[in-house]
């Protein structure tokens, strides 16, 4: 038991750090409403990346076991918009490093994510996350960003 608690405190930990870099990318984003052209996002990598590694922390945290088995490579932006100044919407793809067995993916390791993050007295909160798809729907176009998801996992 106390090596989880340890890993938890380790997590939680991670996740204020992660939180405080990918801030860095994206409070000066808040200043517009709309798409954000992400040809002209100069850290795009960048967020992609810290957000894999926000979603592992979470995942490294999680109560169920079978969630702890799920580790993010990147997760590819397709969109991003900002709303009300106050909400960033995030949709891409998730790479995995690992899943759990009977994880089924639209390809062998690659599911779609949406993410929420928000803006509250100038801190970024990791308001909501989903991913997979019990539909698995064709992940290669746009369209799906616009349809309504079968989600199977809500963080």
């Amino acid at each position: 038991m106390g090596n989880k608690k340890k890993w938890t405190d380790n997590a939680d930990q991670n996740v204020i750090e992660l939180l405080t870099k990918i801030s860095s990318i994206i409070i000066p984003l808040f200043n517009k409403n709309g798409i954000i052209e992400l040809s002209k996002l100069d850290r795009k990598s960048d967020l992609e990346y810290l957000t894999a590694l926000l979603l592992n922390s979470k995942f490294m945290s999680a109560e169920n076991k079978n969630e702890r088995n799920f580790g993010a490579d990147d997760v590819i932006i397709l969109k991003l918009e900002i709303e009300k100044n106050k909400f960033l919407k995030y949709w891409g793809k998730i790479n995995w490093l690992s899943k759990p067995n009977d994880h089924e993916c639209y390809k062998s390791y690659q599911d779609p994510f949406y993410g929420l993050f928000k803006i509250d007295n100038d801190q970024i909160v990791f308001a909501e996350a989903m991913f997979g798809d019990y539909d698995r729907n064709d992940l290669d176009g746009q369209y799906w960003i616009e349809s309504d998801m079968n989600w199977m996992y809500e963080l």
